[in-house]
């Protein structure tokens, strides 16, 4: 396999499109994401990155795909439309990876810190 199918391979278990669906290669989850406007910028940023560190703990060894993941849920809230968020991401990997861990890990860490309204994954 040459060094950029490699590199395709490596990059599909992280995150590859951001949008409020989560895929896998064996589930598809929609997550209920909903903006709380009462958070400004510099609180958002800080939020994020104590976010992005204590994913660390909690999925182990994937320090890249956590950082990725927090970008993938920060965008919108960068990015977003003023009438609601619209995020995707596309999650895929291995059975094991921690996958889902980190997608309930994030969502139930930014609905403590009033980023979301709900850390429900559904």
């Amino acid at each position: 396999m040459s060094n950029v199918s490699n590199l395709i391979n490596k990059e599909e278990q992280n995150i590859t499109k951001v949008s409020g669906n989560v895929c896998s290669s064996t589930v598809k989850k929609d997550i209920n994401i909903e903006r709380n406007t009462k958070v400004n910028k510099l609180e958002l940023d800080n939020v994020f990155n104590l976010v992005e560190n204590t994913l660390s703990d909690y999925v182990l060894g994937q320090k890249d795909y956590l950082s990725k993941l927090a970008i993938a849920f920060r965008r919108p809230f960068v990015y977003g439309k003023e009438d609601g968020i619209s995020n995707t991401i596309f999650i895929t990997g291995p059975k094991g990876s921690g996958r889902h861990l980190s997608i309930k890990a994030i969502s139930r860490f930014l609905k403590e810190y009033k980023i979301l309204k709900s850390s429900e994954v559904l």
